[in-house]
């Protein structure tokens, strides 16, 4: 008499675990990272996330579509260059895209810093040849009204910091070569760098003086800095890992907004334009 109520309760607990995989698997499943590289009809696309991961980049066949979360769709440029992008970041409130482009040709190397206009697909160019082979652009920041964009190229063991104000790339004397990040403090025109090596912040002025920000004591790295020109940063462990998120500004008065039980790498984190601390797996 019971045998019939007992497979009642095994169909129950089956129909359950089915339905639980389904949700889990189907309804739940997380989204594809942008970073994946996927083939689409036969053809390889390459898809380049932003540093803030706001917006990506899909290239085929040197077709390079632009996406931003917020607006979707941006547009479609051509790349003309025979090379492998290796950096993309788009600017939405400047209406542009910087993309870096690596060739490799007879065992030398290139990096090609290109930026493209998203209204009228103007693309500006410039180059930096004799590089070591894994050179490639890593960061980039504009600066104030003067539309001057810097980019942090990694090259060997050593990160160098350049700036488009002529038609060619000018090095910028900085007073290291191991910069993790870089941002503009836009009101006052400064662009603010981190030394790895020290663990300190510094910025330069706009008569290429450079100068060290006044930070709570301790080891800091740059993380970002938003639109209301707040500053933000990381405190160092001794295994270089950021356990503590700290903003202020110019004058040093900085205060914490976050705490990490588990150190993070400083690779995951950034500052969104509105202040938002985001946090990546990759």
């Amino acid at each position: 008499m019971k045998r019939p109520n007992s497979y009642l309760i095994l169909g129950s607990l089956l129909f359950q675990i089915l339905l639980f995989l389904y949700l889990d698997q189907v309804v739940f499943a997380p989204a594809v990272s942008f970073t994946q590289r996927a083939v689409l009809n036969e053809e390889e696309v390459q898809i380049i996330s932003s540093p803030d991961n706001t917006s990506f980049a899909r290239l085929t066949d040197g077709i390079f579509k632009i996406y931003n979360h917020e607006v979707g769709y941006v547009g479609k440029y051509i790349i003309p260059n025979e090379g492998k992008v290796t950096y993309f970041e788009y600017y939405p409130e400047r209406n542009l895209a910087v993309a870096g482009i690596v060739q490799i040709k007879n065992g030398a190397t290139t990096v090609i810093c290109q930026e493209i206009n998203t209204q009228n697909s103007q693309v500006t160019q410039w180059k930096l040849n004799g590089l070591v082979k894994g050179a490639t652009i890593v960061e980039s920041a504009y600066l104030g009204e003067q539309s001057v964009l810097h980019i942090l190229l990694r090259e060997g063991t050593s990160t160098y910091l350049y700036r488009t104000a002529t038609e060619e790339l000018q090095r910028v004397k900085t007073n290291t070569t191991q910069i993790n990040r870089i941002a503009t403090l836009q009101k006052q025109g400064l662009l603010f760098f981190d030394n790895n090596n020290r663990g300190a912040i510094y910025y330069l002025t706009s008569k290429g003086e450079v100068k060290q920000l006044v930070t709570p004591k301790g080891s800091y790295a740059l993380i970002g800095i938003d639109q209301e020109d707040r500053i933000y940063l990381g405190q160092l462990s001794d295994k270089k890992k950021i356990t503590t998120v700290v903003a202020g500004n110019l004058d040093g008065a900085f205060v914490q907004v976050s705490k990490f039980v588990k150190p993070l790498e400083l690779s995951a984190l950034r500052i969104s334009v509105e202040g938002e601390l985001l946090i990546s797996n990759r």
